[in-house]
């Protein structure tokens, strides 16, 4: 049997995520380092099946002294991995949905000279996140509905944009 897998690595954190495809109702068990089931060879594959350590809200990049962080819902697309370059529509591969991917359009939710360290930065970042997932299928993803149950209050999205930051995207105090 032969066993279709994936590997993504975001190079802004270190933080990485291992991708499979249920095939049909046909799941065996097996042991393996990272998923407690795997695929059987049989049928099309419907489903993706992705675990690791990618937040899942966003990631980071840096070029020219500038730091970017992009509303990124996965660092899979149908067609691979997906780089910064590719910050355009695409239908991306998300645990449990369908193999022909979930639509959303990456964009760009903070940009300066460093991650957000400020009150002011940190409520920039946060509002960025809710107007990118907002309306869209990832809104329901709990780390996403984190954001946006904040959004009322200026403290509240300060400190939710803080917390991400420093928890998932390794920015300071």
């Amino acid at each position: 049997m032969k066993t279709e897998y994936g590997y993504s690595l975001s190079t802004g954190t270190p933080e990485y995520a291992l991708r499979t495809d249920y095939e049909g109702d046909n799941i065996t068990r097996r042991a393996t380092p990272w998923a407690d089931r795997a695929n059987a060879a049989t049928g099309n594959p419907s489903l993706a099946y992705i675990r690791g350590t990618y937040n899942g809200v966003a990631t980071k990049t840096s070029t020219g002294g500038k730091v970017y962080i992009l509303a990124l819902p996965s660092i899979f697309t149908i067609s691979g991995t997906t780089t910064v370059s590719e910050a355009s529509a695409a239908s991306f591969l998300v645990y449990g949905k369908s193999l022909s991917g979930v639509a959303f359009t990456p964009k760009v939710v903070f940009s300066s000279g460093s991650l957000p360290s400020s009150d002011d930065e940190r409520i920039i970042f946060a509002s960025g996140v809710i107007a990118s997932y907002s309306g869209t299928s990832f809104a329901t993803n709990s780390d996403i509905q984190t954001f946006i149950s904040a959004y009322s209050s200026t403290g509240a999205l300060a400190n939710v944009g803080g917390n991400f930051v420093r928890t998932r995207l390794g920015g300071g105090a």
